[in-house]
């Protein structure tokens, strides 16, 4: 399966409504790192360490990137990202930006499985 825009578009916008939160997506260059730091939080509750506020320089957005994946591998999946490139997302890769939006996805989805089966045994 060939991955497009539209995939990328679609993800994202259902990411963002299973996360409340209110971002229309159009394009895939909206997929920014403000877009995955947004999505982060709504996940986690958190933003991960080392994240740069008011970002405004390419390197900048890279970084903040980066501390989303490395944080994911690191402190909660404990795999190994290193096929998500934050210089590519931030270029608007459309499979690695898919790539990504779907492991938050998973993640997502992980994170509510976990509270109802909480909810279910107390």
């Amino acid at each position: 399966m060939e991955i497009t825009n539209a995939d990328v578009v679609r993800l994202a916008n259902a990411l963002s409504v299973k996360c409340s939160l209110n971002i229309i997506v159009d394009d895939k260059t909206q997929c920014s790192s403000d877009l995955l730091l947004s999505l982060y939080y709504a996940i986690m509750g958190e933003l991960p360490t080392g994240v740069l506020s008011d970002c405004i320089t390419e390197e900048s957005k890279v970084h903040n990137v980066a501390c989303v994946i490395d944080t994911l591998a690191n402190e909660y999946l404990h795999v190994d990202l290193s096929h998500l490139s934050p210089e590519l997302i931030i270029k608007g890769d459309t499979i690695t930006l898919y790539n990504m939006l779907e492991i938050l996805d998973g993640v997502l989805e992980f994170m509510l499985e976990q509270i109802s089966s909480n909810g279910d045994s107390g």
